[in-house]
């Protein structure tokens, strides 16, 4: 059992394997007060085995199933999680968001090397987006993609970018009517009538205090110099 904090809660876990507590190292404190606490059976193990497609330890099955019930409680905290590539530049943060293999690490990738060392990676696959105080922020998570890129840090979300791969580059403002369709597909729905209710409202709020594009791009640095040139201006 351990505490972390992350998204500004505190988050008890009650784990079982070690894989967790190696997982979430710096997101560890030293405190014995809590937001909620979650946990994961035997029976969360075996579906998420069984529903995997890859021979992978308990503790990292474990791991999945503790960030499902995670991101099952943080909308009573106008708190979502995003299937996203987030990046920090300048104190603000830039996320964007693909169909699997479309190239999102790719694309910040360009990012980094036009930028240097201003940019850098708040979570590479899964960060939490909470709204705080009327501002929405993306936060840094220990679940951050095969590639672990990803930091225990936040800022200010500036912009949603949704990528499609093409052969010329361009960026265009996305109408909010067109973003719900791409980002439901980006989060997780909680099975609880409730949380999903306020899934929904939290979402509604943060496409409507974010900027949202539309990026068609292709590997080439100019793809992210387009990108940035539009989003940072707007």
């Amino acid at each position: 059992m351990f505490i972390i904090e992350m998204a500004k809660l505190k988050i008890k876990i009650n784990n079982r394997f070690s894989f967790l507590e190696k997982l979430c190292k710096d997101y560890i404190i030293d405190d014995e007060t809590y937001d909620f606490e979650v946990s994961v059976t035997d029976d969360d193990i075996n579906k998420e085995k069984n529903a995997s497609d890859g021979n992978f330890s308990v503790g990292y099955l474990e791991s999945i199933c503790i960030y499902r019930k995670i991101s099952e409680k943080v909308p009573q905290y106008n708190c979502i999680l995003l299937h996203a590539a987030v990046i920090k530049v300048d104190n603000d943060a830039y996320a964007f968001c693909a169909k699997s293999g479309t190239g999102k690490t790719t694309h910040t990738k360009l990012w980094m090397q036009l930028l240097g060392d201003r940019m850098s990676y708040i979570n590479g696959d899964k960060p939490l987006i909470r709204i705080i105080n009327d501002q929405v922020y993306a936060f840094g998570t220990p679940w951050n993609g095969k590639e672990q890129y990803g930091t225990n840090s936040y800022a200010k979300l500036k912009a949603i970018a949704f990528i499609d791969r093409d052969i010329t580059n361009s960026i265009i403002h996305l109408p909010k009517i067109e973003v719900l369709p791409r980002i439901i597909h980006q989060i997780l729905l909680p099975k609880d009538e409730d949380n999903l209710s306020k899934t929904f409202e939290i979402l509604n709020e943060v496409v409507g205090k974010t900027n949202t594009y539309l990026l068609k791009c292709n590997m080439d640095i100019e793809a992210a110099q387009i990108a940035y040139t539009q989003m940072r201006k707007d």
